[in-house]
């Protein structure tokens, strides 16, 4: 089903920014807690709960914001700020969307608006270092 193919690969966005350059966040295992929502669904989907090993190599090569496992979407036009990222992403499919993230120390926050098939999906998403990978 296409849905879930595309819910996959924009949850493998959740992955591609998790750790945000510089010193705000640290090298380590995050939880993540990812909200999918799309008005007109008959049914509220569940949150998606996971975890991910960010590593310094991640953070110095800048592979934090491509999922390296997911080459059918990209984060383009980059801008950070002090506790603060915002990015489009672009997708194989034609899918396109707008990303804000808030970021600091072991926690970050923020949503990406999608637009899909001619339908918007908002992903929101909160994350925080458990410790070491």
């Amino acid at each position: 089903m296409k849905i879930d193919r595309r819910m996959a690969a924009l949850l493998g966005l959740a992955l591609a920014v998790p750790a945000f350059a510089g010193d705000a966040m640290k090298p380590g295992k995050y939880s993540y807690t990812v909200k999918m929502e799309m008005p007109g669904m008959p049914f509220a989907l569940p949150p998606q709960i996971f975890e991910h090993c960010v590593t310094q190599a991640d953070i110095d090569q800048g592979q934090q914001y491509s999922d390296q496992q997911n080459k059918d979407c990209e984060v383009k036009n980059l801008k950070q700020t002090a506790g603060k990222a915002t990015f489009d992403v672009a997708c194989k499919d034609g899918t396109t969307g707008k990303a804000e993230y808030s970021y600091g120390g072991d926690q970050m926050s923020g949503k990406t608006v999608l637009n899909t098939q001619g339908r918007t999906m908002t992903m929101n998403m909160n994350s925080r270092r458990l410790g070491a990978c």
